[in-house]
């Protein structure tokens, strides 16, 4: 929890820089910020699953809904990587992706995500 209070955080200091410098690249970093947060939330907040990390890859479609899910590296625990496939699945669809342009959510409809609650 304290993590995804910090990433939110985070998010919003970048939304504001954003609005400084509306850079395509502070666009991406702002929005898969505000996704891993909001899959972070999904997930149950269990002691056994800090310090753990699994790299995942999903795809989108053009409604933000994930349609593919793999894990790329397994956190080795198999309890925590089923866990974040529930919590990006139940996330789902991804809003905020919506209001981008078609480029820009053209860069998210295949994502590559770190997702861990340390």
């Amino acid at each position: 929890m304290k993590n995804a209070i910090f990433i939110a955080l985070i998010s919003m200091f970048v939304a504001g820089c954003v609005g400084f410098n509306d850079s395509p690249e502070a666009r991406l970093v702002h929005n898969a910020s505000l996704m891993k947060v909001r899959i972070q939330d999904e997930l149950n907040q269990q002691d056994e699953y800090l310090g753990y990390d699994v790299r995942v890859n999903f795809k989108l479609n053009d409604k933000a809904e994930v349609t593919e899910f793999s894990v790329l590296k397994t956190s080795g625990l198999r309890s925590f990587d089923n866990a974040v496939e529930k919590a990006v699945k139940n996330s789902s669809p991804f809003e905020i992706l919506l209001s981008l342009s078609p480029q820009e959510f053209e860069q998210f409809k295949d994502i590559n995500l770190t997702v861990d609650l340390e």
